[in-house]
């Protein structure tokens, strides 16, 4: 008996020591429902915890936390006085937002006429949002874009010019003007500096035919050596092969339609692309006030899918330093296509050049082309 005794009373010692000194039980610096520096999985310490500081496994903390995209930039900036009547607005986020939407409404808050649009993301951050038609001159508009489900939103306001407003009401068929795109400001895509250098072709866009409301527009690549003559061994491309030009004096959008032109990318060499949607814009001004000598605040806009070339976007851009791949506007869940938008493109009159349409067929059968 007095044997049992003493081995019961080393337990019940042992018992108490292990419930001050770090053991296993309730209450103590590592299991306890609130204690401040276990690694084990008890609820409510600070491994574990639900609002936790400093875990890697529990929601709401610190290092799973969702990030919310925040808008880093948009155009025209806050308070433009002479934001382009033609010309898209762009969000760019710091990171992607798939959910973003934007509303554009006249006067200097969101409670005014909603313009309608179209959005397009340009890059994985990089939303563009093309009104329908041609703002209002000397206007003023108030754009706001939400996203994460609504509960983010961004607002700027700004107001038109009126270039695009002062008509020409000049005949201008047969008129022939040169517009370099690689002159232009680049939109979309990223990086896309590099590849818009190899892209040293200048474009022609000449008036065939003029009404009241429409223009008929032909375009084509001029000749080698910066010659402003029109390469006779390049096919022609028509604005209104799918739709008639709008043209509203003096702004004119054509489009779209496709254009294929060899490119020569560094690193994988000469490259035919095919411009899919190509889409030009631009206002034509009269510098005397007699002849029709200028573009204004020209635009090219349109998309190549890569997979056409048998390669894989990111193949490409893994070529062309920070060139993005986006999802293609005719597939939106192919992320395939390099997107491009390029704004500001210098035009001027061509003197005594007259384009006449080419096609695949008229150039196999010149002699003069090989």
């Amino acid at each position: 008996m007095t044997r049992l005794w003493w081995i019961l009373s080393l337990l019940l010692l042992s018992l108490v020591v292990g419930c001050g000194d770090g053991g296993g039980t309730l209450g103590d610096d590592d299991d306890s429902a609130a204690d401040d520096d276990d690694d084990d999985d008890t609820t409510g310490d600070d491994d574990d915890s639900v609002a936790d500081d400093d875990d890697d496994d529990s929601v709401g903390d610190d290092d799973d936390a969702v990030e919310v995209a925040s808008v880093v930039a948009v155009h025209p900036q806050d308070g433009t006085p002479d934001h382009y009547i033609g010309e898209s607005l762009r969000v760019d986020f710091d990171l992607a937002a798939e959910d973003a939407v934007v509303l554009l409404t006249t006067g200097n808050d969101d409670s005014g006429e909603v313009i309608g649009g179209e959005q397009l993301w340009l890059t994985e951050t990089r939303l563009r949002f093309s009104p329908t038609g041609l703002l209002e001159p000397n206007t003023a508009y108030t754009a706001v874009v939400t996203w994460a489900e609504g509960a983010e939103t961004y607002s700027w306001g700004f107001t038109t010019g009126d270039t695009g407003s002062i008509p020409v009401a000049a005949d201008m068929v047969g008129n022939t003007y040169s517009l370099a795109v690689a002159d232009g400001t680049v939109v979309a895509p990223a990086g896309a500096e590099d590849l818009l250098g190899q892209f040293d072709a200048t474009f022609l866009l000449g008036v065939v035919s003029q009404s009241a409301t429409e223009l008929e527009l032909l375009g084509s690549t001029a000749g080698e050596g910066g010659m402003l003559d029109q390469n006779l061994c390049l096919p022609t491309f028509d604005l209104s092969e799918k739709a008639p030009t709008l043209w509203t004096d003096p702004y004119f959008a054509g489009g779209p339609t496709d254009f294929s032109q060899t490119l020569d990318i560094p690193n994988l060499g000469a490259l035919p692309l095919t411009f899919r949607d190509l889409e030009m814009t631009g206002v034509f001004v009269s510098s005397d006030g007699v002849t029709v000598d200028e573009i204004v605040e020209a635009t090219f806009a349109a998309y190549v899918n890569i997979q056409e070339l048998g390669l894989d976007c990111s193949l490409l851009a893994g070529f062309v330093p920070g060139l993005a791949c986006s999802a293609c506007p005719n597939d939106p869940s192919s992320n395939q296509c390099v997107v491009f938008d390029v704004i500001d493109i210098p035009g001027f009159l061509v003197p005594d050049v007259t384009l006449v349409e080419r096609t695949e067929q008229d150039i196999k059968d010149d002699p003069n082309c090989d």
